[in-house]
């Protein structure tokens, strides 16, 4: 079966019985399809590394075993795909938003639905929920280009958050839960006061939407990614721009740090994920297995892991230091996958 076979079916058919991993080799097999029957728009590591969630155009959010790849629940509900998703710090909860304009609050032990949160007047592109658990964010697109923050606890809408002026792509909390970051079709990043929802400076230097941003971990540092087909990083406390990361060669769709913050991620259109290192800049490793856009990555929570969502139907979890690919999540009984 060639490259070009997977890519004239990739809209109707799961990718569960095929995978070119980063290898370059097939990996073929008798399993039925149990993944996504459409595209992988995010993913998400649980706080205690054993649980991936995935979810996508087919409306579902998927909670799988990060041991094995084994689906543990499907969560249903949205009425359209579902764009973004996220764990609490606990890992009890994982929040959803939705091309049906809703965010939903979900339990993680036994898949029920706490929590439907309406209020904006398109799609929701991102969601974000704060460090303790109380505050949740959600990031609207098309002509609604607002961001909301909502009481988790209520479902109460507690500040519209406005300054945009096209949709926006992505927001992220600081490790603190003081601040929110925003990235826009506008070209622009935005930090917010939580408490406040005043602006508290705007980043320019993308010549092209900001698709992704993110917090380092010690929360110095903004890290984002553009249709401009760079990777950018900011310090927060001269408000200027520190490097730029240049590589790839179509839109970067997702950003991420490792947990230590040495390492970087990125990943986009041109479907090849790329590892930086945080202080010289330099790539230090690609990594090779999608066949489609991808959509989103995450780190482990002991970075030794990188979970990467895809436009291909499926997800992948890497072994950061090698770059090996640890099995695709998608596809029934999956297992580790051993190099030729």
């Amino acid at each position: 079966m060639t490259r070009q076979t997977i890519l004239a079916g990739i809209a109707g058919v799961l990718l569960g019985m095929f995978s070119v991993l980063a290898t370059g080799a097939p990996v073929t097999g008798a399993e039925t399809a149990v993944g996504h029957a459409g595209m992988v728009y995010t993913v998400a590591f649980s706080p205690n590394g054993k649980t991936i969630a995935t979810a996508g155009e087919d409306r579902t959010v998927k909670l799988w075993n990060a041991a094995n790849g084994r689906l543990r629940r499907t969560l249903r509900g949205h009425v359209g795909s579902v764009s973004s998703i996220a764990f609490s710090r606990d890992g009890q909860r994982i929040v959803s938003g939705s091309d049906d304009r809703t965010i939903k609050l979900w339990r993680v032990g036994n898949g029920r639905e706490l929590r439907t949160f309406g209020g904006h007047t398109n799609e929701v592109k991102a969601v974000a929920i704060s460090p303790n658990g109380r505050l949740l964010a959600s990031a609207g697109g098309w002509s609604d280009n607002t961001i909301k923050l909502w009481d988790a606890a209520t479902g109460r809408a507690l500040r519209t958050l406005t300054g945009h002026a096209k949709t926006v792509n992505t927001i992220a909390f600081s490790p603190n839960g003081k601040m929110l970051v925003s990235g826009s079709n506008d070209r622009s990043i935005k930090l917010w006061d939580v408490a406040t929802g005043s602006v508290l400076l705007t980043l320019n230097g993308h010549v092209g939407a900001v698709m992704a941003v993110t917090f380092s971990p010690d929360g110095k540092t903004i890290l984002s990614g553009g249709s401009d087909n760079t990777v950018r990083l900011w310090d927060i406390a001269d408000a200027r721009e520190l490097r730029t990361l240049r590589g790839h060669t179509s839109w970067v769709e997702s950003v991420a740090f490792s947990p230590d913050g040495r390492m970087i991620a990125s990943a986009g259109r041109d479907k090849i994920i790329r590892l930086w290192n945080t202080v010289f800049g330099t790539e230090s490793q690609t990594l090779n297995g999608h066949v489609w856009t991808v959509t989103s990555l995450a780190f482990s929570p002991d970075g030794r892991r990188l979970l990467s969502g895809s436009g291909d139907n499926t997800a992948i979890l890497w072994e950061t230091a090698t770059g090996r690919a640890l099995f695709v999540i998608g596809r029934s009984n999956a297992r580790p996958l051993k190099a030729p």
